[in-house]
Protein backbone atom coordinates (compact mmCIF):
# COMPACT_ATOMS: atom_id res chain seq x y z
CA UNK A 1 0.00 0.00 0.00
CA UNK A 2 2.89 2.73 0.79
CA UNK A 3 4.79 1.81 -2.66
CA UNK A 4 1.64 3.07 -4.00
CA UNK A 5 1.14 6.18 -1.61
CA UNK A 6 4.56 7.32 -2.09
CA UNK A 7 5.60 6.00 -5.30
CA UNK A 8 5.40 9.79 -6.77
CA UNK A 9 7.44 11.79 -3.43
CA UNK A 10 10.89 11.83 -4.47
CA UNK A 11 12.00 12.07 -0.89
CA UNK A 12 10.67 9.06 0.49
CA UNK A 13 12.95 6.47 -0.63
CA UNK A 14 12.52 3.01 0.58
CA UNK A 15 9.94 1.53 2.48
CA UNK A 16 10.82 -0.83 5.75
CA UNK A 17 8.81 -3.60 7.46
CA UNK A 18 11.15 -3.34 10.69
CA UNK A 19 11.50 -1.12 13.23
CA UNK A 20 14.17 -1.87 15.37
CA UNK A 21 12.29 -0.52 18.51
CA UNK A 22 9.49 -2.69 18.40
CA UNK A 23 7.16 0.40 18.72
CA UNK A 24 7.26 4.16 18.41
CA UNK A 25 3.84 6.00 19.43
CA UNK A 26 2.70 8.26 16.80
CA UNK A 27 0.17 10.65 16.87
CA UNK A 28 -0.51 10.81 13.52
CA UNK A 29 0.18 7.84 11.21
CA UNK A 30 0.78 3.94 10.82
CA UNK A 31 3.94 5.07 10.03
CA UNK A 32 6.60 7.72 10.53
CA UNK A 33 9.74 9.21 8.93
CA UNK A 34 13.63 8.07 9.28
CA UNK A 35 16.53 9.89 8.43
CA UNK A 36 17.98 6.10 8.83
CA UNK A 37 15.95 3.13 8.21
CA UNK A 38 16.64 -0.40 7.88
CA UNK A 39 17.62 -2.59 4.91
CA UNK A 40 15.36 -5.37 5.97
CA UNK A 41 12.02 -6.28 4.98
CA UNK A 42 11.85 -3.54 2.90
CA UNK A 43 10.69 -2.05 -1.04
CA UNK A 44 11.78 0.78 -2.85
CA UNK A 45 10.88 2.22 -6.91
CA UNK A 46 13.23 2.18 -9.22
CA UNK A 47 13.38 5.93 -9.44
CA UNK A 48 15.28 5.66 -5.86
CA UNK A 49 17.22 2.69 -6.35
CA UNK A 50 18.99 4.48 -9.26
CA UNK A 51 20.77 6.72 -7.27
CA UNK A 52 22.27 3.67 -5.70
CA UNK A 53 25.25 3.32 -8.35
CA UNK A 54 26.04 7.51 -7.27
CA UNK A 55 27.05 5.88 -3.75
CA UNK A 56 29.95 4.13 -5.12
CA UNK A 57 32.49 6.28 -4.70
CA UNK A 58 30.84 9.33 -3.60
CA UNK A 59 31.83 9.88 0.33
CA UNK A 60 35.15 11.19 -0.63
CA UNK A 61 33.43 14.34 -2.34
CA UNK A 62 33.24 17.15 0.50
CA UNK A 63 30.10 18.00 -1.05
CA UNK A 64 28.47 15.03 -0.41
CA UNK A 65 29.68 14.76 2.92
CA UNK A 66 28.55 18.54 3.88
CA UNK A 67 25.00 17.52 2.69
CA UNK A 68 25.07 14.32 4.65
CA UNK A 69 25.94 16.30 7.84
CA UNK A 70 23.66 18.63 7.40
CA UNK A 71 20.72 16.20 6.32
CA UNK A 72 21.72 14.22 9.71
CA UNK A 73 21.57 17.71 12.20
CA UNK A 74 23.34 15.48 14.32
CA UNK A 75 27.14 15.55 14.88
CA UNK A 76 27.04 11.97 16.84
CA UNK A 77 25.20 10.25 14.02
CA UNK A 78 27.50 11.99 11.61
CA UNK A 79 30.63 10.93 13.23
CA UNK A 80 29.44 6.85 12.99
CA UNK A 81 28.33 7.24 9.85
CA UNK A 82 31.60 8.63 8.64
CA UNK A 83 32.94 5.47 10.36
CA UNK A 84 31.48 3.23 8.18
CA UNK A 85 31.16 5.36 4.72
CA UNK A 86 34.94 5.75 5.01
CA UNK A 87 35.82 2.23 4.51
CA UNK A 88 36.82 1.48 0.91
CA UNK A 89 33.53 0.76 -0.94
CA UNK A 90 34.87 -3.07 -2.03
CA UNK A 91 35.84 -4.34 1.62
CA UNK A 92 34.28 -7.02 3.69
CA UNK A 93 32.72 -4.27 6.16
CA UNK A 94 31.38 -2.12 3.63
CA UNK A 95 28.24 -3.97 2.44
CA UNK A 96 25.48 -3.01 0.10
CA UNK A 97 23.02 -1.53 2.42
CA UNK A 98 25.61 0.63 3.84
CA UNK A 99 26.36 1.90 0.12
CA UNK A 100 22.24 1.72 0.00
CA UNK A 101 22.03 4.12 3.37
CA UNK A 102 24.73 6.29 2.03
CA UNK A 103 22.70 6.80 -1.49
CA UNK A 104 19.36 7.88 0.63
CA UNK A 105 21.13 10.13 3.14
CA UNK A 106 23.21 12.00 0.07
CA UNK A 107 19.99 12.57 -1.80
CA UNK A 108 18.00 13.62 1.59
CA UNK A 109 15.86 10.68 1.25
CA UNK A 110 13.46 9.64 3.65
CA UNK A 111 12.37 6.10 5.07
CA UNK A 112 8.97 5.29 5.96
CA UNK A 113 9.37 2.95 9.41
CA UNK A 114 5.78 1.65 10.16
CA UNK A 115 5.12 2.61 14.13
CA UNK A 116 4.96 -1.14 14.80
CA UNK A 117 7.46 -3.18 13.68
CA UNK A 118 5.63 -5.75 10.88
CA UNK A 119 8.56 -8.19 10.50
CA UNK A 120 11.44 -9.22 12.54
CA UNK A 121 15.53 -9.08 10.91
CA UNK A 122 16.56 -13.02 12.18
CA UNK A 123 19.80 -12.64 10.28
CA UNK A 124 21.30 -11.86 13.44
CA UNK A 125 23.57 -14.41 15.45
CA UNK A 126 26.59 -16.42 15.51
CA UNK A 127 26.31 -17.65 11.69
CA UNK A 128 25.37 -14.28 10.48
CA UNK A 129 27.78 -12.59 8.03
CA UNK A 130 27.82 -9.02 9.40
CA UNK A 131 25.82 -8.61 12.83
CA UNK A 132 27.34 -11.85 15.06
CA UNK A 133 26.04 -10.36 18.21
CA UNK A 134 22.13 -10.05 19.02
CA UNK A 135 20.85 -6.41 20.66
CA UNK A 136 18.53 -6.48 23.81
CA UNK A 137 16.04 -4.36 20.98
CA UNK A 138 16.40 -7.16 18.55
CA UNK A 139 15.34 -10.21 21.04
CA UNK A 140 12.75 -7.90 22.23
CA UNK A 141 11.34 -7.22 18.88
CA UNK A 142 8.04 -9.04 17.83
CA UNK A 143 5.90 -8.99 14.90
CA UNK A 144 2.66 -6.75 14.86
CA UNK A 145 -0.05 -6.90 12.70
CA UNK A 146 -0.88 -4.34 10.15
CA UNK A 147 -3.60 -2.05 10.33
CA UNK A 148 -5.88 -1.24 6.99
CA UNK A 149 -6.37 1.05 5.83
CA UNK A 150 -3.17 2.14 6.42
CA UNK A 151 -3.40 5.95 8.17
CA UNK A 152 -0.32 7.89 6.88
CA UNK A 153 0.87 11.23 8.68
CA UNK A 154 -0.01 14.63 7.15
CA UNK A 155 3.57 15.52 6.59
CA UNK A 156 6.51 13.99 5.14
CA UNK A 157 8.95 14.67 7.57
CA UNK A 158 11.67 12.67 10.01
CA UNK A 159 11.09 12.40 12.82
CA UNK A 160 14.28 13.27 14.76
CA UNK A 161 13.34 11.46 18.13
CA UNK A 162 13.20 8.50 16.70
CA UNK A 163 15.84 8.58 14.90
CA UNK A 164 17.97 9.89 17.91
CA UNK A 165 16.93 7.27 19.70
CA UNK A 166 17.39 4.55 17.29
CA UNK A 167 21.30 5.84 16.91
CA UNK A 168 21.80 6.01 20.61
CA UNK A 169 19.99 1.97 21.14
CA UNK A 170 22.05 0.79 18.09
CA UNK A 171 25.29 2.09 19.19
CA UNK A 172 25.03 1.07 22.69
CA UNK A 173 25.43 5.09 23.82
CA UNK A 174 22.03 6.47 25.90
CA UNK A 175 21.95 9.88 27.00
CA UNK A 176 20.91 11.40 30.44
CA UNK A 177 18.26 12.17 28.51
CA UNK A 178 16.74 9.74 27.29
Amino acid sequence: ELLSVYRRKPDVMMISGVNPLDEWSTQEGAHLFSKLGHAQAWASWKRAWARFPDARDAWRDERVRSRIRAFLADEDQFRARSAIYELPADSAGNSWDYQWALARQMHCGLTAVPSKGLAIHAGRGALATHTRQRSIVAALARPHEAEFPIRSPGRIEPDPAYDRFLFEVTNDCLSAET
